[in-house]
């Protein structure tokens, strides 16, 4: 378990967050950062270059597998289009495809207490999107922490490959998150669940 407060020298990095549809690819010390609800976030680094990145998108692709619509949005938004863009980025910066290793987030069901419906499995189609993604690229997952309840903030550094993750309190993700996210399924998203200690990985 990682220190509630990380110290000083981590303070002091520069920070980049990553909201939906977007993705960002580093080299210098720096801190990449995103809040997830159902959405996902794959962390790609390839240690011998020094190159790390993530993303967050909303969706698999533009159509959940049960086939029902969720709305147009941006491609990033879309994990099949968001992963190329991730590893384009990633081989620009001077990444190998062999030197890649992938730590994967998100993907929480936050809205099955309102019964079945895209929004309650929109979480579980996007972990199951990028499991099959990472495998069909020969991407080693090194961790995860997908599903469960409760929304995440995560913390991606650059020059140790570490992430550290913390929950959040539902009510809090939906602060931040269901003005993204309410487009697309339109439920409103509860308090539920706690905000724990930050874990590191």
């Amino acid at each position: 378990m990682a220190p509630e407060r990380a110290p000083e020298s981590e303070q002091l990095k520069p920070r980049v967050s990553i909201p939906i549809g977007e993705c960002a690819v580093a080299r210098s010390p720096v801190i990449l950062s995103t809040l997830l609800g159902s959405c996902v976030a794959a962390c790609l680094y390839d240690p011998a270059a020094g190159v790390i990145g993530m993303n967050h998108f909303l969706l698999p692709a533009n159509r959940l597998q049960d086939s029902a619509s969720v709305g147009a949005s941006l491609p990033g938004r879309y994990g099949i289009f968001a992963m190329e863009i991730l590893l384009n980025r990633l081989f620009k910066a001077g990444a190998k495809k062999a030197g890649l290793r992938a730590k994967i987030f998100g993907g929480a069901s936050l809205l099955t207490q309102y019964g079945p419906g895209p929004a309650s499995v929109v979480g579980d189609a996007n972990v199951r999107f990028i499991r099959a993604f990472l495998s069909e690229e020969a991407i080693p997952v090194v961790s995860e922490d997908l599903g469960g309840s409760r929304g995440r903030m995560i913390y991606f550094h650059s020059d140790t490959f570490e992430i550290w993750r913390r929950y959040i309190k539902n009510d809090q993700v939906a602060a931040k998150v269901s003005r993204e996210e309410e487009t697309a399924w339109r439920r409103s998203i509860m308090g539920i669940g706690a905000e724990g200690g930050v874990t590191l990985f």
